[in-house]
């Protein structure tokens, strides 16, 4: 009967030892099975936000691209030739100094060159007068040599002078692209 007894409490034992292997075997597999997919989940999720930052960096620096363009645009010839002329894209021109600095675009433009001029007077603002005569005071200097340029090219000042004006009465100008530009006329009297 021991000999009965001890078979049965071996048997039980390995019994107990095997299905406890296998329990835990499998447990081991279906939790290594967890952290694998956990691990494969968790670098998914960071390849994906790696990939939303890239397109959020790729995506925010073409658009400073393109609001640089438009910027430099803006700033070619003092004003941009797309944008409509008002008191403050004129006070915006003569205090970035860039109506100042169109001098060297006035002296480089050919022949034929088409004008167009704007009156002040008909431009949206006018409130801003103080601003723009504070502006005009503090470039003068400056644009001592943005008028001279106007006065040395022949068709801009035929244009002036057929609307009864001076280079001197010039506070804006714009380039419209090639052999196109407006001027921009302080009519205020």
């Amino acid at each position: 009967m021991t000999s009965n007894l001890a078979k049965s409490t071996i048997a039980a034992l390995l019994a107990g030892t095997v299905s406890t292997a296998a329990i835990a075997g499998s447990t081991g597999m279906e939790a290594g099975a967890d952290v694998e997919a956990g691990v494969s989940g968790t670098m998914e999720t960071a390849q994906s936000a790696t990939d939303q930052v890239d397109n959020a960096v790729t995506s925010t620096a073409e658009e400073v691209q393109d609001s640089t363009a438009e910027v430099a645009d803006t700033m070619e010839g003092g004003a941009s030739a797309d944008a409509e002329v008002n008191y403050g894209t004129v006070i915006s021109g003569l205090n970035t100094g860039s109506t100042a600095a169109a001098a060297t675009e006035i002296e480089a433009l050919g022949e034929d060159v088409t004008v167009d001029t704007v009156l002040l007077s008909e431009v949206e603002g006018d409130a801003q007068g103080n601003a723009l005569d504070n502006a005009i005071d503090k470039q003068a200097d400056a644009m001592a040599s943005f008028h001279e340029a106007i006065e040395a090219n022949a068709d801009l000042t035929a244009a002036l002078e057929e609307e009864g004006f001076a280079a001197e009465d010039v506070v804006g100008f714009e380039s419209e692209g090639e052999g196109e530009v407006t001027l921009v006329i302080d009519d205020r009297a």
